[in-house]
């Protein structure tokens, strides 16, 4: 069921994407042809926007679908989490009290930097929404742990992974939490509890993580929180 809805998504996002190509190609041929002062141009400037979300919104639909380029290579998941986590401190520092804490001497981990980045940014994102109106606090982590069968089989994508010893990134909040409804489905495309949400945010942790051989777990308790982690295999020495 999975792979079959996967290349659904692929292959719907790819012609929803042509035709938006087409839309945006068309209102901008349109936009030359009509004086800078006519009612129609802000109409057209919508057509624009909406296209461009839709466009946006296919994007993620492949990479849900584990399709785009990667280019996997051994990084130092500290420099690269520390290096990122001074972004993401300094754009949510109005909603958030963020927190790094490394473990060093960490083996290198195969990744896209970019892609790795991307997954970050959604659990932060998702990390910091679960807040609600009051500031929430959120601390980052870098470690190593064993994995071994019946762990892995529990984890998101962890059945085909060996074991062994991982690292793991956790990203854990003071949020709201979730009840086991939401979080069996909180990885789930166009699943979210925000109503203007697309809902791919997280789906599109779970495909980038499965390109990079990874898996993700969760747990969350209704007012108590959450933490997602994200486990990467070693590289090859």
């Amino acid at each position: 069921m999975t792979d079959s809805l996967e290349r659904f998504t692929a292959g719907t996002s790819h012609v929803i994407n042509n035709l938006m190509t087409c839309v945006l190609g068309y209102s901008e041929l349109i936009m030359l042809k009509l004086p800078e002062d006519s009612p129609c141009v802000e109409y057209l400037r919508n057509i624009e926007q909406a296209a461009g979300q839709a466009a946006d919104l296919c994007q993620r639909m492949a990479t849900y679908a584990g399709k785009g380029r990667y280019v996997i290579v051994p990084h130092d998941i500290n420099v690269l989490t520390g290096d990122f986590f001074l972004l993401l401190q300094s754009m949510f520092r109005d909603k958030a009290d963020m927190y790094w804490r490394s473990t060093w001497d960490l083996p290198k981990v195969g990744l896209d930097a970019t892609r790795y980045r991307q997954a970050l940014m959604e659990v932060v994102l998702n990390a910091v929404e679960a807040g609600g109106a009051r500031r929430n606090r959120i601390w980052i982590s870098a470690r190593m742990t064993h994995l071994d069968r019946a762990k892995l089989d529990s984890l998101i994508g962890g059945r085909g992974l060996c074991e062994g010893m991982y690292v793991a990134v956790e990203v854990r909040d003071t949020g709201t939490g979730m009840d086991a409804a939401t979080k069996d489905r909180m990885f789930d495309p166009f699943f979210s509890t925000k109503s203007a949400s697309q809902g791919m945010g997280l789906s599109m942790v779970q495909g980038i993580m499965r390109r990079m051989a990874g898996a993700v777990a969760v747990r969350s308790e209704p007012g108590k929180g959450t933490a997602v982690e994200m486990f990467f295999p070693p590289a090859p020495v």
